[in-house]
């Protein structure tokens, strides 16, 4: 009389002895030695050893043997991995039902999905994978690695195997393609809410589980919080500390119409790398101008930058009404000067507007200022974006993922 395919088989470890227990014998390809870690043919009768291994093994959260329902099929977990990708851990355990064959249990990050292998392919449109009418979002690709592996399997596995995996989301569904050199493999997974896997198995959560919604919505959130008090923090700063400071200042008395005048005002000390300087001109024309020539000269190389400006203003009556134009405070930028000690010379020429609203007008008086950053903006948008990057990157995850308040992480 023939074995039934699926019937429990109990064995032999060839390497430690301990007793084994084939759970799904023909269909079983290979075993893992829940005592010593050694890897064994499961198509050899009396299992041949393929690896040989001496490490205790850690018992799974839910034990090798144990059995529960889920979607009304008693299942029965008959192998058990941990693996890891990128930044995440998750824990897969193989289900088997001698009439509805093999599941996958997968938990990770404090949530647990019930997957299915697919018999037919998706179609990929892109970045999205079509199946049966819904679209799924793909995410970044990524290697998924065996970092443990103990029970049996209906392929071969070993610690150090590597896929390139991508999951697809779309809601509480999604779908994860894994590809090796051989093939390429897809999932089907659904979330399960929330305490059904705990009651299908009869587990006790460990301390803590429960209290809290989602894990990355939980981080998300704490992230948030954190860079808004840093972020009012910087304000603070910001409004406290001066963005700008006046190091030099002189007054030129200009004659309208007299000759040109030149200034020497200084020195002008960059201390960074590289700084922005302002020169900032002020005075009380009326009907008349000023033009300002800026010559920022480096003492030791005589390196030059030049700008130039002109303080006016004009104002009077027409038929319109009053009117009046012009700027009696113009500002010049230096946007980016190198380190060093500098010279402003200034040239400046005072004019007088000679139409029919002129008039002589007495001297002209030009005060000149020179204004350093102080750097606090720079540093200010630096921190921002520091503070900023935390959030970002956990939001993309919940994006990737699908997560959300309302995804609860409790057994």
């Amino acid at each position: 009389m023939k074995d039934d395919p699926g019937a429990p088989r109990a064995l032999t470890c060839p390497n430690c002895g301990a007793p084994i227990i084939v759970r799904a014998a023909g269909l079983t390809v290979s075993v893992i030695c829940g005592n010593c870690g050694s890897t064994l043919d499961a198509a050899d009768p009396v299992l041949t050893l393929i690896e040989r291994s001496n490490a205790a093994l850690a018992r799974p959260l839910i034990p090798l043997g144990s059995r529960g329902s889920l979607d009304g099929i008693e299942w029965e977990v008959v192998g058990y991995l941990e693996r890891s990708g990128d930044d995440v851990e998750w824990e897969e355990y193989l289900l088997f039902n001698p009439w509805s064959g093999y599941r996958f249990l997968i938990h990770v990050e404090g949530n647990w999905r019930l997957g299915q292998a697919l018999d037919r392919l998706p179609r990929l449109d892109g970045g999205t994978a079509l199946l049966d009418g819904d679209a799924y979002r793909g995410s970044d690709p990524y290697n998924a690695r065996v970092d443990f592996v103990v029970g049996e399997f209906y392929w071969r596995v070993s610690v150090g195997e590597t896929v390139a995996a991508t999951d697809y989301s779309a809601g509480g569904t999604s779908l994860s393609r894994e590809d090796n050199a051989q093939e390429s493999s897809w999932t089907q997974l659904k979330d399960l809410p929330p305490g059904t896997v705990g009651k299908a198995f009869g587990l006790t959560p460990p301390l803590g589980a429960g209290k809290t919604a989602n894990t990355a919505w939980r981080d998300f959130v704490h992230s948030l919080i954190i860079a808004a008090i840093g972020f009012a923090a910087l304000l603070v700063v910001l409004v406290a500390a001066p963005a700008s400071q006046l190091i030099a200042q002189d007054t030129l008395l200009l004659e309208p119409e007299g000759p040109a005048i030149t200034r020497v005002i200084g020195p002008v000390e960059i201390q960074r790398r590289s700084s922005a300087v302002e020169v900032r001109a002020t005075t009380e024309v009326e009907n008349a101008w000023v033009d300002l020539g800026y010559a920022l000269v480096e003492r030791r190389t005589q390196q030059r930058f030049e700008a130039s400006a002109t303080a006016e203003y004009y104002s009077g009556s027409d038929a319109d009404g009053n009117w009046s134009e012009g700027d009696k405070r113009p500002a010049s930028l230096f946007a980016s000067i190198p380190r060093g000690s500098y010279d402003l010379v200034v040239e400046a020429r005072a004019k007088q507007w000679g139409g029919s609203f002129g008039g002589s007008q007495p001297s002209v008086a030009v005060t000149i200022g020179i204004v350093r950053d102080t750097g606090f903006g720079g540093l200010f948008l630096f921190a921002a974006i520091m503070l900023a990057i935390g959030p970002a990157w956990r939001a993309w995850r919940l994006y990737s993922s699908g997560a959300g308040p309302d995804r609860d992480t409790t057994w």
